[in-house]
């Protein structure tokens, strides 16, 4: 069922390119921010099955914003580092910002 739900997908797809671009982070920041971002990633597609499986929808949507907040500090801090490139930081930053559009719709069609 979960497959059904475009944002399972999309968020799947950033969560691929979460896992490559961290792949290449150096050694000193594997067991920190790489293993924080991932983290973050991983939580917020526990917290969207949850949603989709869930009645109290709203609850798991406002945990996923704020995820998604720290996801983006996260991937700044890496930016900011230069562990990614900008054209990487951009396009990550597109995908991120799209699923959080689709999350805030979502979430005022539940009526939050």
């Amino acid at each position: 069922m979960k497959e059904q739900y475009p944002l399972y997908l999309q968020w799947q797809e950033v969560l691929e390119v979460l896992m490559k671009y961290t792949e290449r982070f150096p050694k000193s920041v594997r067991h920190t921010l790489v293993d924080r971002i991932v983290k973050t990633g991983l939580d917020i597609m526990a917290l969207l099955v949850r949603a989709i499986y869930s009645k109290a929808k709203r609850d798991y949507l406002r945990q996923i914003n704020v995820e998604l907040e720290v996801l983006r500090t996260l991937v700044q801090i890496a930016h900011a580092c230069r562990y990614i490139s900008t054209e990487q930081y951009g396009s990550l930053s597109k995908k991120v910002i799209g699923f959080g559009k689709g999350i805030g719709g979502w979430s005022k069609s539940c009526g939050a």
